[in-house]
């Protein structure tokens, strides 16, 4: 038989539970204050577009146009003999970026005759009053000038976007042909079987030369997404700044909508919510309050991110830490640490039952 704990051993367990419950809920709340305070915005795009081992699908299909087709302007088709054939085609992109520019256009009101007269009356009111302000008066007559001419330069904005994309994707369309043609295969290893993939993930030397090449692939990939979206930031930026003060809102620029950036997206749901999740479910530790709902939230996720590198596969990055502290977790919600120095102590069944209500004594 067992012997029982003596009072100093239940102290230090007592003590051990208060301990390891706030340590894990302050990690948890230290990594979610650093994602909503990122000054760049945290995402989990390249952690999802990293993930390897058997769930590695499921995680990639998360991020937003994870394999850049859509921002690179690639379609795919099938040749006479029924296999695969990749083309380039900058069509949707420009009819994006044409509705962009009407939209913008009924946003701010390019060339409205309206806001001339509105502003040349402005000028007119400024000018008859005593000592006018110069600076006000050059602000206005630059306005006024500056209006007949915003359809035009927003005309100009998409051609010259146009002919830098078009000349980006001529210049780069061997290579990037060649890199979706070859998507199936890495280095040699055709994907003709389970063997060779078998052999790719468990021998050393291969495992390695097949990662080396993903990672070149990927670099390559993620140069060429940066580059078009310079030319995306570019025409988005130089459409705003044609609109002048008069014309300028108080809800901000108007956005252009990019479909490799879906606002509504799993990749845009996951950066709102991961944040908080890990705040909330940290302080919610922390105090120890409604312990076991939030320690187990917490192991789940941490098990997702385990998922995402399988630390048993060769190959992958380490998870051993999120696997220790998910097993922490586990310890917390099996334990009910929150009743251990936490909120959760008032709120416990034994505690209520030794306070029964007027009714039941009755």
């Amino acid at each position: 038989m067992f012997s029982r704990l003596s009072n100093f051993h239940l102290a230090l367990a007592f003590l051990a539970i208060i301990a390891l419950r706030f340590i894990v809920g302050f990690h948890f709340f230290t990594e979610g204050v650093s994602k909503i305070n990122d000054k760049d915005g945290w995402t989990a795009e390249y952690f999802l577009k990293g993930a390897k081992g058997p769930f590695a699908k499921h995680f990639h299909q998360m991020a937003d146009d994870a394999d850049g087709r859509k921002q690179l302007c690639i379609e795919k088709g099938r040749d006479d003999r029924g296999n695969d054939e990749h083309s380039i085609n900058p069509e949707l992109t420009l009819l994006i970026w044409k509705d962009f520019i009407d939209r913008a256009t009924t946003y701010y009101g390019f060339g409205s005759p309206d806001l001339v007269k509105e502003l040349s009356a402005d000028l007119e009111e400024l000018k008859s009053v005593d000592n006018p302000d110069p600076g006000k008066i050059a602000n206005l007559e630059s306005q006024i000038a500056a209006l007949p001419d915003q359809p035009r330069d927003a005309k100009r904005a998409l051609e010259s976007h146009t002919i830098a994309l078009e000349d980006w994707l001529n210049a780069n369309r061997i290579e990037i042909l060649a890199h979706y043609g070859t998507e199936s295969r890495l280095a040699g290893f055709d994907r003709d079987g389970e063997n060779r993939q078998n052999i790719a993930t468990w021998v050393t030397s291969l495992r390695e030369q097949v990662d080396t090449i993903r990672t070149d692939r990927a670099k390559q990939l993620n140069g060429w997404k940066y580059e078009v979206e310079e030319i995306w930031d570019s025409l988005e930026s130089q459409i705003n700044t044609i609109a002048v003060d008069s014309q300028k809102r108080k809800e901000g620029a108007i956005p252009l909508h990019r479909p490799h950036q879906r606002s509504n997206s799993k990749l845009a749901w996951i950066n709102r919510i991961i944040p908080w999740f890990d705040t909330i479910v940290g302080i919610l530790l922390m105090i120890g309050l409604f312990t076991r709902f939030a320690s187990l939230a917490a192991g789940l996720f941490l098990l997702s991110v385990i998922m995402t590198q399988p630390f048993w596969i060769p190959g992958t990055d380490p998870t051993w830490p999120q696997a220790i502290e998910m097993l922490a977790c586990l310890v917390l919600f099996a334990f009910c640490a929150g009743r251990f120095g936490g909120l959760d102590f008032f709120f416990a069944p034994s505690r209520r039952a030794d306070h029964p209500t007027p009714s039941a004594t009755a």
